[in-house]
């Protein structure tokens, strides 16, 4: 059986994918790709058991990225995020998700290049094995 996180990864990138398009979906950006694009990043993840049932409390940030025409773009496109994955039953491989929500938003310019726009959307996905 996959780990829960592994399942959650999965999950979100078949979400993601169905949501965003035609914006391209990673877990690993291939160098030399423009924008925009979602980018799946850091994850944590923590025991979430009952006296009967394992479970974990898993986090996922997933970055948008944009450039250019303000910050408009980047918050279509966090918004896109939102909708593929808040409230939503994700189906996981050996798990069941029991909530998915978002949890933290923030977009921001990139300081390094004025052009490109950067947001941040944290997710919470509470898991129980199967």
């Amino acid at each position: 059986m996959a780990s829960a996180e592994a399942a959650v990864l999965k999950a979100v990138l078949a979400a993601l994918k169905a949501v965003c398009t035609p914006t391209p979906v990673h877990d690993h950006v291939p160098q030399g790709t423009g924008y925009p694009y979602v980018e799946l990043g850091a994850k944590t993840s923590a025991p979430y058991d009952t006296k009967t049932t394992d479970g974990k409390d898993i986090t996922l940030t997933i970055h948008s990225w944009t450039s250019g025409a303000g910050s408009k773009p980047c918050l279509d496109l966090m918004e896109q995020v939102r909708t593929a994955l808040h409230h939503q039953t994700l189906t996981l491989d050996g798990h069941t998700a029991i909530n998915t929500r978002v949890i933290f938003e923030e977009d921001m310019q990139d300081p390094e290049d004025p052009e490109v726009y950067h947001g941040a959307t944290r997710i919470r996905v509470l898991t129980q094995a199967d």
